[in-house]
């Protein structure tokens, strides 16, 4: 089937995705199909989730599966967790943090609201490695935002920390390992489009190659 060039795609992100990310997929894609509308949308996973269950969006980008019958929740990619630290950190010269390394530094921790906060806390908790919880902030960039201040450490998705240029911000490999996923959400019930079909598969090909 020839590939369908004009329509109108509604659709939302988490919003560290749909800052960082999806613009700059959105443009290349855009560029050479001027005769299709985009609207994006930055929300929370949760809104957003609701959002594509009464077709309020075509899809949407979440950090969580949905949990609704009306929808499906297709994995997109798999992130690593990075460690923060503010320039000139004592541990920034380590070439990766281990969670023992942050024993009583002061943390920049997400809100129990967000899924990534309990895989984080299982980690330190698992360990028993004590930390500082100072501050709680509910968006990872907000945390990226403290630590490049000085207000701690943390534990974010790598998209997050993305945005700060070297100076701002310090980012490192976190060990152990914690994964977090990139989910697309789809209503089940939806009309076939190859404008939409032929996004998807352009974003989740340029999200796949990407050093993120």
């Amino acid at each position: 089937m020839r590939e369908q060039k004009w329509g109108a795609l509604t659709f939302g992100a988490f919003p560290a995705i749909a800052r960082r990310v999806l613009p700059e997929i959105v443009a290349d894609y855009a560029a050479e199909r001027p005769n299709i509308v985009f609207h994006l949308q930055s929300m929370r996973s949760r809104s957003l989730i609701d959002a594509v269950a009464s077709h309020q969006l075509d899809f949407g980008i979440s950090f969580i599966p949905g949990d609704r019958d009306e929808i499906e929740s297709i994995p997109l990619q798999t992130l690593k967790a990075v460690c923060i630290l503010p320039v000139g950190h004592p541990l920034s010269e380590k070439q990766s943090i281990k969670a023992q390394d942050l024993a009583g530094q002061p943390f920049v921790s997400l809100g129990p609201q967000d899924q990534s906060r309990m895989l984080i806390d299982k980690i330190f908790d698992d360990l028993q490695i004590p930390r500082k919880m100072q501050i709680e902030t509910g968006q990872s960039e907000t945390a990226c935002s403290f630590v490049a201040l000085g207000a701690g450490v943390s534990v974010v998705d790598p998209i997050s920390a993305a945005g700060y240029r070297d100076g701002e911000l310090v980012v490192k490999k976190f060990e152990p390992e914690i994964k977090f996923n990139i989910w697309l959400i789809r209503p089940r019930m939806q009309v076939q489009s190859s404008v939409l079909d032929n996004f998807i598969q352009f974003m989740s090909d340029s999200l796949s190659a990407s050093t993120l």
